[in-house]
């Protein structure tokens, strides 16, 4: 009964979904239609738009990302050895927990202590 409901929840929701899209049509990108024609660059002005700049300014980006590549290379070196130390740091941990289990397996008697007096006797009449 739950699942029917769940299932006729989401066809209906998927209908609204498509109805909405046929009604209300979005276009990304598109503020007209006269913005889709191809604009030519002008290699020879300082227009910002230019190819030529926009290729300059790549270039220039590609530098600092291969610069921050090698800073990289310099953090991976720093968390190698840190994972290495956690690596010997865990060790360490799991033989200090076993040397403490040893030990107090040690200090645990090999025998039950005698304890006296503290029997039950059932047919003691002072203890009813």
């Amino acid at each position: 009964m739950f699942i029917l409901f769940i299932v006729n929840t989401l066809i209906v929701i998927f209908v609204l979904m498509l109805m909405v899209q046929i009604l209300f049509p979005i276009r990304e990108g598109l503020e007209n239609n006269t913005s889709t024609q191809y604009q030519e660059y002008d290699l020879n002005s300082n227009n910002p738009n230019s190819a030529l700049i926009l290729a300059q300014q790549n270039a220039g980006n590609i530098e600092y990302i291969k610069g921050r590549l090698t800073e990289l290379d310099k953090v991976k070196q720093d968390v190698t050895d840190i994972s290495g130390n956690v690596v010997q740091l865990t060790d360490n941990v799991e033989q200090l927990v076993q040397q403490q289990s040893e030990y107090s397996q040690q200090q645990l008697p090999s025998s039950p202590p005698d304890i006296s007096g503290a029997s039950y006797d059932e047919t003691d009449p002072e203890e009813e």
